[in-house]
């Protein structure tokens, strides 16, 4: 009996199976429906159909389902009352009030608070906060001024407040900005990628009048300058800085440091010396300053004060007596590499017309069949502009190379750089030495 009783069971499913299954078919097909649609409806955590399970977990709000409570001010009255000295005490109330709208009840909390904090960064910044929610910005400067003297950790925060005020950024330097070094050159260095270039000009003026800038910050802008296609000007900004070091840079010479005179500075309007293993990079009177294959790409000194202070003539002076120095440059080549090499370039600004660039150079034995030329070129499109000095080979005297070029609108810039290329012949390993005496490159009439 019991096994005929199973059967009778097992045969009515099968009979009514065709009919569960459209019943689950269809309870799928709403809870899907339902899912989908809310993807344009997004719902809250809360909802009894989210409860049930029916709602995907990328279909919730990915804010928290609750609120933090806010501190009672009891509480907070209690742990002023127990710690009266501490500057953060006084600054948590303030922000509690402020949470609960009541601006002007907060103030004297935060007056206090700066008080005691005076020399405390956080302490300063959550007060500055606060004057610029109650409408007062100009204390909230004065604050941040002295966050920026004394730290650099909000440095970003700051700089990305001052930016967001909508005041003139000039109007900024010495009172948001503290009249110190540290913060003046980093606020510079933030503005270089944001500012217009009137106001990094005023804000580098501004620095130099007191003293805080260097070769690196002077770099650093002329480079802005060059990647904005203002050419001109960043040469004209580099000739400044220069001084008296400038010699005939812009008058009318368009390379500055053309003897190599002076240990290259880290702007485009100066030599970029790059190593290589199989290369040796000299002065030819001294290795004083060497670049080789051992050390990294390097400017050789660290950044040196305002140069147009100094009241000598500089090394770029063309006296006579100076041009008896035994400056230039050698390259020395070990013969262990088919060396492709251009680490040796600088920019020059240029605007449409004829030029003339010439070098005063002499080889020793230079192997192979691939020597040594200057090429130069469009900065920005390089297919705009391709001229070329003759190759040097072998062993030569000291003589001059040259090339004659004409510039087209829009170049601004133009890059002059030192090239050997490889050789594709068996026997293609450099070696000898080239040595540069001088380069100029001046416009035509």
């Amino acid at each position: 009996m019991p096994a005929r009783k199973n059967a009778r069971i097992l045969a009515t499913m099968l009979a009514e199976a065709p009919s569960v299954k459209l019943c689950l078919s269809i309870i799928l097909m709403i809870s899907a429906g339902l899912s989908l649609a809310l993807d344009f409806v997004p719902p809250s955590s809360e909802w009894l159909w989210c409860r049930l399970g029916f709602c995907r977990a990328d279909q919730l709000h990915t804010a928290p389902s609750y609120k933090p409570a806010q501190p009672a001010l009891t509480d907070l009255r209690l742990a002023l009352r127990l710690d009266s000295a501490n500057p953060y005490r006084w600054a948590e109330y303030g922000i509690a009030l402020d949470e609960r709208g009541d601006h002007p009840a907060a103030q004297p909390f935060f007056n206090r608070a700066t008080e005691l904090g005076a020399a405390t960064p956080p302490v300063l910044m959550v007060a500055a906060n606060h004057y610029l929610m109650d409408n007062q910005p100009d204390r909230a400067l004065a604050l941040g001024r002295r966050v920026l003297s004394l730290t650099a950790d909000f440095d970003e925060l700051l700089f990305a407040t001052y930016g967001q005020l909508g005041r003139p950024l000039p109007d900024l330097l010495g009172t948001a900005i503290p009249a110190a070094r540290r913060p003046a050159v980093a606020w510079l260095k933030w503005l270089l990628p944001r500012a217009p270039e009137p106001d990094l000009v005023a804000t580098w003026r501004w620095l130099r009048e007191r003293g805080f800038a260097d070769d690196a910050v002077a770099g650093s802008l002329v480079q802005e300058l060059w990647n904005r296609h203002s050419c001109r000007q960043g040469a004209q900004l580099w000739a400044e800085w220069l001084g008296p070091q400038r010699g005939d840079y812009l008058r009318p010479e368009l390379l500055s440091n053309r003897r190599f005179a002076a240990l290259p500075r880290p702007s485009p309007f100066d030599w970029t010396i790059e190593p290589a293993p199989s290369l040796v990079i000299a002065r030819p009177d001294s290795r004083q300053w060497t670049f080789d294959g051992s050390k990294n790409p390097s400017y050789g000194l660290e950044s040196s004060s305002d140069p147009s202070k100094n009241l000598s003539s500089g090394p770029q002076s063309t006296s006579a007596a100076s041009q008896n120095l035994p400056y230039g440059l050698q390259l020395t080549f070990d013969g262990s590499e088919n060396l492709s090499y251009g680490g040796l370039r600088q920019m020059a600004a240029v605007a449409p017309g004829l030029y003339r660039f010439s070098a005063v150079v002499e080889s020793d034995r230079l192997t192979t069949n691939q020597g040594l030329s200057f090429h130069i070129f469009d900065s920005a499109v390089p297919a705009r502009l391709n001229a070329a000095t003759p190759i040097v080979l072998g062993t030569t005297p000291r003589h001059t190379v040259e090339v004659v070029f004409r510039v087209s609108a829009p170049v601004c810039g133009v890059v002059v750089q030192l090239e050997r290329h490889p050789s594709e012949k068996f026997d293609n390993k450099i070696a000898g030495s080239f040595t540069i005496h001088e380069v100029s490159l001046r416009p035509l009439p």
